[in-house]
């Protein structure tokens, strides 16, 4: 009998073993693919090679945790988290990453729910003079144009639009998740967002730097943002500084 209760025992603490490895490994390959895809285009040239990818570098422990469609729309539903919407090619993400988990990091957040955007976002193209949709995407991500609407309709470059190579801008009609978009939901509300960076890099500014590091005001104008966007998921008055 003691040598059974003692085989139930080892099986036991070496299930609990399995058990605390996976948990472990799944939170580190989520973080490791996340670091990998974003510094694997450091110095790279553009598909139009017309600007090279800054070099970042993305910590090891970075919070973020890859999620589909449909768990997005159930943390917009009921639930609460830091919701960041962006993909590694996308040079305002590229500038804003870095300091999005740092400031993460250091408010005590425990994750970023993330999801690459490229992945799920309709194609359109002009064929004929018309903007046609070729692409329709995740089948949730009409759901996603729904949920995040109060968000993503103030963007002035909402309804998305096509421009040809003659400079023809053609009007799809369809509202769009630019990136990087961040949103902080709290008990299936939302509570605070920021889309892009700062001013000095938004679409359509020609003298637009996004392709460049911030600068220490940009920085710090960025850093404000993030730490007023996650310290709305807290009713704690001293989310932000030590009472």
């Amino acid at each position: 009998m003691k040598r059974v209760l003692i085989v139930i025992a080892v099986f036991l603490v070496l299930g609990a073993g399995v058990y605390v490895w996976d948990v472990i490994n799944r939170s580190e390959t989520d973080a490791m693919r996340f670091k990998r895809e974003y510094e694997a285009l450091n110095g790279e040239r553009n598909p139009a090679d017309t600007h090279t990818y800054k070099t970042i570098t993305i910590p090891k422990v970075n919070l973020m945790k890859y999620v589909t469609p449909e768990e997005i729309l159930e943390i917009a539903e009921s639930g609460t988290g830091l919701i960041y919407f962006g993909f590694p090619q996308c040079p305002w993400c590229r500038q804003m990453t870095p300091l999005l988990i740092d400031v993460a990091i250091g408010m005590g957040l425990d994750t970023i729910y993330y999801i690459d955007l490229t992945t799920i976002r309709t194609t359109w193209e002009i064929i004929d003079g018309v903007p046609v949709m070729t692409d329709p995407g995740h089948s949730r991500y009409q759901d996603l144009l729904v949920a995040f609407r109060s968000v993503i309709e103030p963007i002035p470059l909402n309804p998305f639009h096509l421009t040809d190579a003659e400079g023809n801008r053609f009007n799809t009609e369809e509202l769009r998740i630019f990136v990087p978009t961040v949103v902080a939901i709290r008990d299936g509300r939302i509570v605070a967002s920021h889309v892009y960076t700062v001013p000095a890099s938004f679409p359509g500014n020609p003298e637009g730097n996004q392709w460049n590091p911030l600068t220490v005001e940009e920085n710090r104008e960025l850093r404000t943002i993030y730490e007023k966007v996650i310290a709305a998921l807290s009713d704690d008055a001293c989310f932000l500084t030590a009472c």
